[in-house]
C-alpha cells in the first residue's frame, strides 16, 4: 500500500480499536457505534457507498475484531456486504451472517445449517446456495428460520438454523468461484484467530512480568518462558495461515 492508503487503514483501525474498547460489554451499543462510524461499510466498494478498503486492510480489521473479542458480527457483515455488492444485490441494514449450503427453488430457500456464528443475532443470512445445480448468493431474513441458539466452541454465539422453503429476499449467480469464497471465509476466521492469540499473549506477558513468585517475576522461570514461546509459535502459525 502507498502512504495515503496506509494512513487510511491506520485511521480505520484506530477508530475500530476505540469503538471496541468503548462498547466491549454491550453488543447492541457496539453494533450501533460500528454503523455510526461506517466500519460496517469498510469492505464495500466506494462506488456502492462503502469505504472500499483494500483486502489487506480489511483483514487487518478482522484481526482487530478478534483481538478485541468483539461481540458483534463485524467480520461476517463485511464479507457478506462485499459478496452482495459483487453479485449486484443491495445489502440490507443491520448485522449479517454467512453460511455455506442450502438450495433455492422458485424463490424459496431450504437448508439445515449447524453452528452459524451470530446466527441468532443477525437480521439476514447471506448464503452460498445452489439453484438448479448452479451456485447462487441468497439473501434470507432470519425471521423465517427455526433457530436454536447456543455457545460455540470458542464461546461465540452460534445457532443451528433450519429454513423450510423460506422466501428469498434476493438472489443472484455467485460472482466468485465457490472455492475462492470458502477460502476468503477461512482467511477471515484465521485473521480473527491470529488477533485473539496476540491479545492473549499480550495479557499473559503483562501478567507474568508483573506477578512474582519466590522473589522474581513469573516470566523468569524456564517453564513459563517455554510456554510463552509455544504461544508465540502458535501466533506465527495463525499469521501464516492468514
Amino acid at each position: 500500500m502507498d502512504g495515503s492508503a496506509e494512513g487510511e487503514t491506520q485511521a480505520v483501525l484506530d477508530t475500530a480499536a476505540r469503538v471496541f474498547a468503548d462498547h466491549a460489554e454491550d453488543p447492541a451499543a457496539l453494533w450501533a457505534a460500528l454503523e455510526e462510524t461506517g466500519l460496517t461499510l469498510a469492505a464495500t466498494p466506494e462506488d456502492q457507498g462503502g469505504v472500499g478498503l483494500p483486502p489487506e486492510a480489511v483483514f487487518a480489521l478482522h484481526r482487530a475484531s478478534g483481538a478485541a473479542a468483539a461481540p458483534a458480527p463485524l467480520a461476517e457483515t463485511l464479507t457478506a456486504r462485499r459478496l452482495l455488492a459483487a453479485a449486484g444485490l443491495p445489502a440490507p441494514d443491520g448485522p449479517l451472517a454467512l453460511a455455506l449450503g442450502g438450495t433455492v427453488s422458485v424463490g424459496r430457500y431450504s437448508a439445515d445449517l449447524p453452528e452459524v456464528v451470530f446466527g441468532a443475532e443477525a437480521d439476514h443470512l447471506v448464503a452460498l446456495a445452489e439453484a438448479d445445480g448452479a451456485p447462487v448468493v441468497a439473501l434470507v431474513r432470519f425471521a423465517h428460520a427455526e433457530a436454536t441458539p447456543r455457545a460455540g466452541a470458542g464461546e461465540d454465539p452460534v445457532a443451528d438454523l433450519v429454513f423450510d422453503a423460506a422466501p428469498v429476499a434476493a438472489s443472484a449467480p455467485l460472482p466468485w468461484d465457490a472455492e475462492a469464497l470458502e477460502a476468503e471465509a477461512a482467511l477471515m476466521r484465521a485473521a480473527q484467530i491470529a488477533g485473539a492469540l496476540e491479545a492473549a499473549l499480550d495479557l499473559t506477558l503483562e501478567h507474568t512480568t508483573t506477578r512474582e513468585q519466590f522473589g522474581r517475576p513469573l516470566s523468569k522461570f524456564q517453564a513459563i518462558r517455554h510456554m510463552l514461546a509455544e504461544l508465540a509459535g502458535e501466533i506465527a502459525a495463525a499469521s501464516a495461515a492468514e
